[in-house]
């Protein structure tokens, strides 16, 4: 089925299982309220980060 331009979109009918696996039980989220920290938390949150992505391999395994 084609959709027109301007067409609302059935958001309940929309399956997008890889997005889904993503986001449920790959991605990391930060919430607005974690990042009105200080500069040291700022800094801490990216080193945490860098740290991970360091260590992706041996995570990973």
């Amino acid at each position: 089925m084609v959709r027109e331009y301007g067409e609302k979109t059935d958001y309940s009918r929309v399956m997008l299982p890889v997005t889904e696996k993503m986001c449920y039980d790959e991605a990391v989220w930060f919430y607005q309220y974690m990042l009105l920290g200080t500069k040291e938390d700022m800094d801490d949150i990216v080193d945490a980060i860098v740290k991970i992505q360091e260590h992706a391999d041996e995570i990973a395994s």
